[in-house]
């Protein structure tokens, strides 16, 4: 007589949007090596989109449960509050407001409550701003069962120095699928669809278009390259966001519009990495990790970064330079022809190299699954 089948532990994912941002896409692509007999993930969002994310959360099964804007409290709170008592997880994504969401999902009686903390953002000044994170602080600390820090950096955000000896905390990358990498793919299709031949110099970036990306720089530093350093290929800028039009409109004014190509959202960056020949720049205000520049080495593709991408990014010293923003742009120009000009580096040696990192999904998945099993064990 076969045993009854077992129970699946229900886990729901707090996040704004199931875009492609990368912490969406990093949960999305870890539920694809997940046990989908013994866990059942949905997305909490304010609100639903139709993008290919969202149709791969739900061709695997998940549902994705638009409530409205997370902080108009007096709707979200007792929508949150029904909707929660159906899971056993709860994992919030929304940064300090996870507080909030630890705090509800402890009054609905969800057993596992994991605040996952992506970033390190800069503060805003004045009483009404500090009272506001150390309140949320308080609830995380309170209510959290467990805390996730994608890097040692974002752990001061919840714990400033203490982190070392807290036992409720995990630093864990979400992790690069690095098969990916390995798997064969239509090198001159892809760089087709961009309209890139095969021997042309591409300087990219793969980014939000957020102030956090430091756009305006990328140009400002592209600028320099083509008037004063005579570069002839061409920028890539491949993502979408609230600032992408103040960019399009800045290159313009600089006349460089038939060297700059936007791509908008891509799945298949990966591919694009791979494909190209070039450097891949991110000078970054402010990062928490910084997955993309993972992914950049493992294609392959020299990488110079501003100072505040967190060490845990920079795997091969091969491909990795560093170089402070402070520097200005003239010196940023100037690095990045010096990358082009330098022989290309060993692809595969790079990508063995790199995937030997703990920023492996499969570490990730592991990680979680055993959080969310743990929920079993504990009280609400």
């Amino acid at each position: 007589m076969s045993s009854p089948p077992t129970q699946k532990i229900r886990i729901l994912h707090v996040v704004p949007v199931l875009d492609m941002g990368g912490i969406e896409k990093g949960l999305v692509d870890a539920f694809a090596f997940m046990d989908h007999d013994a866990f059942q993930l949905d997305f909490l969002v304010e609100r639903d989109v139709d993008t290919p994310l969202a149709a791969t959360a739900r061709a695997m099964g998940c549902k994705i449960i638009p409530v409205g804007s997370f902080k108009r409290l007096g709707s979200f709170a007792p929508a949150f509050l029904r909707i929660a008592k159906g899971y056993d997880v709860v994992h919030a994504h929304t940064y300090l407001f996870s507080g909030v969401i630890m705090f509800l999902a402890r009054l609905a009686g969800v057993r596992q409550r994991i605040a996952h903390i992506h970033n390190k953002l800069p503060e805003r000044a004045g009483i009404l701003a500090a009272l506001y994170r150390v309140g949320l602080k308080g609830l995380i600390k309170c209510f959290a069962t467990h805390i996730i820090a994608v890097s040692r950096l974002v752990t001061t955000v919840i714990y400033g120095e203490e982190h070392a000896e807290n036992a409720g905390l995990t630093i864990q990358p979400m992790g690069v699928d690095f098969s990916n990498f390995h798997a064969p793919f239509d090198a001159e299709a892809t760089r087709a669809s961009l309209g890139i031949k095969a021997d042309e110099q591409i300087v990219v970036n793969i980014s939000r278009f957020s102030t956090a990306k430091n756009h305006d720089f990328i140009i400002d530093v592209f600028d320099q390259m083509v008037k004063k350093l005579g570069f002839t290929g061409r920028l890539l800028l491949i993502g979408d966001g609230d600032l992408r039009p103040s960019i399009v409109e800045k290159v313009s004014s600089l006349c460089l519009q038939d060297k700059v190509i936007f791509a908008g959202t891509r799945y298949d960056a990966h591919k694009i990495l791979r494909a190209i020949n070039g450097v891949f720049i991110f000078p970054s205000l402010y990062e928490g990790l910084g997955l993309v520049a993972v992914e950049a080495q493992a294609a392959g593709l020299p990488i110079i970064m501003s100072e505040h991408v967190p060490e845990e990014a920079r795997i091969s010293p091969e491909a990795c330079s560093v170089l402070p923003l402070n520097q200005g742009a003239d010196a940023w120009a100037k690095a990045v022809m010096d990358c082009l000009a330098a022989p290309a580096l060993m692809r595969a040696d790079i990508l063995a190299e790199v995937e030997q990192n703990k920023i492996n999904i499969q570490n990730f998945v592991q990680i979680i699954s055993d959080l969310y099993r743990a929920s079993s064990d504990n009280k609400a």
